[in-house]
């Protein structure tokens, strides 16, 4: 009996967990069902989500080589993706690209380009807050370039010449500007009286050809400020001066004439203050009789070692010079105090010869050119010496001896001065 109530039991507990199990299974079944009908209509429809920040990138090698000139490219945008909300929850900002493509870009200076986006698998991009960018293309370099430098000032005279503190300036900038560019100022000098002045301003871009002003963020100059050194030119009209350089005459001795008897020339007011004439050299002892000979002023001004920055006004006329050389030469010649003797001197008495003596010479050209002047002597009769109160010399005049048959003495007396002593 207790036997079968035993087992009686047994069977009620094992069939009311069976059901259990049962209810327990079909209740996770029906939860299952019900999580799945939830999440089916929670990623059944497409949303849309903005991502923030994205920081736009510069791609792509442009065929041309041309760059950006932008070097810190600073630039981000919103996208917004639509997707389903389980794909819009796993993403973030950080798994978009934003760039834009300059490898396409033909043609230098300012270009508008779409910006690109590449977006997660299963997200399609339906917006973008900035959809193109302006940007600077060009082949950037540096370049010596020119320096032009313009002035406007007051003066008597003209500029000659300038010394700018550099020829060429540095610059780095877009090829396609600085291809025909110079470096432009223009200087106020006011009023210039004096030989040289200075004068400095800033440097300008410009186009070479057009003188358009050259304006651009992307253009870096070396240095800015240039200084120049004007040197200033002015006419003026110098006589011409004959120089004999034979030795034999002077321009008094001689008949002579000049076609004009002056020059005009420009040059450095400094040169043409200091140059008072311009000499005609001819050596008289080449010349028999009459000469005419005809100069260029250019070839005056080399011969006369005037400085080469000088020129004249006409140089293509020409100067004459019509001369008449006599055919007996005249010379200067000095005897030094050791040729000159003082002659029939008494035993006691000492004289000394105190300075040298210049007399004037007469001969042929030839004979007056081949001269050998340690020949001339002189002499003077002490017993002719005649004292001078005055200083306690005594003079008296000179015989001159040539030593040479061919060479006469011209003109004369020929005073000596000499100290007597023991008289």
């Amino acid at each position: 009996m207790n036997g079968n109530a035993a087992r009686t039991e047994e069977k009620k507990r094992f069939t009311e967990t069976r059901a259990f199990k049962i209810i327990l299974f079909i209740g996770s079944l029906f939860g299952a069902f019900l999580l799945w009908i939830y999440a089916m209509g929670y990623d059944s429809e497409a949303v849309t989500e903005t991502f923030s920040g994205i920081p736009v990138e510069i791609t792509g090698t442009n065929a041309s080589g041309f760059t950006v000139a932008e070097t810190e490219f600073n630039l981000s945008i919103d996208v917004t993706a639509s997707g389903t909300r389980s794909e819009l929850n796993r993403v973030t900002s950080s798994d978009f690209r934003a760039y834009i493509d300059i490898s396409k870009v033909a043609m230098a200076g300012y270009n508008t380009l779409p910006i690109q986006v590449a977006e997660p698998p299963a997200l399609n991009v339906t917006a973008l807050s900035t959809e193109n960018v302006t940007i600077y293309v060009d082949t950037f370099t540096t370049k010596r370039i020119p320096v032009t430098v313009e002035q406007v000032f007051n003066s008597p005279y003209t500029i000659g010449e300038t010394y700018p503190s550099f020829a060429t300036v540095s610059v780095y900038g877009p090829e396609t500007l600085l291809r025909n560019a110079e470096a432009y100022t223009l200087l106020d000098l006011g009023t210039v009286e004096g030989a040289e002045t200075t004068g400095s301003g800033l440097l300008t871009l410009r186009d070479a050809s057009t003188k358009a002003q050259i304006t651009s963020p992307y253009v870096t100059m070396e240095t800015q400020t240039v200084s120049v050194n004007y040197v200033m030119y002015m006419p003026k009209v110098v006589p011409l001066k004959l120089t004999l350089t034979g030795g034999t005459l002077t321009p008094a001795d001689i008949q002579y004439f000049f076609s004009t008897d002056s020059v005009a020339l420009n040059g450095p007011v400094s040169v043409l203050n200091a140059l008072e004439s311009l000499p005609v050299a001819v050596d008289e002892t080449s010349v028999e009789g009459t000469l005419e000979q005809s100069y260029d002023k250019t070839q005056l001004l080399d011969g006369a070692g005037v400085d080469p920055r000088v020129t004249a006004a006409d140089p293509d006329t020409p100067v004459t010079l019509t001369m008449h050389v006599p055919t007996t030469r005249m010379a200067t010649v000095e005897i030094p105090a050791s040729r000159i003797t003082v002659v029939n001197m008494p035993h006691h008495v000492t004289v000394s010869v105190g300075s040298p003596l210049t007399v004037s010479i007469l001969g042929s050209p030839d004979a007056v050119k081949g001269y050998d002047r340690s020949k001339i002597t002189a002499t003077v009769d002490y017993y002719s010496l005649e004292l001078q109160s005055s200083s306690g010399l005594y003079t008296g005049n000179a015989v001159v001896q040539t030593g040479d048959s061919a060479i006469a003495v011209y003109g004369g007396p020929y005073p000596v001065t000499v100290t007597v002593s023991g008289a």
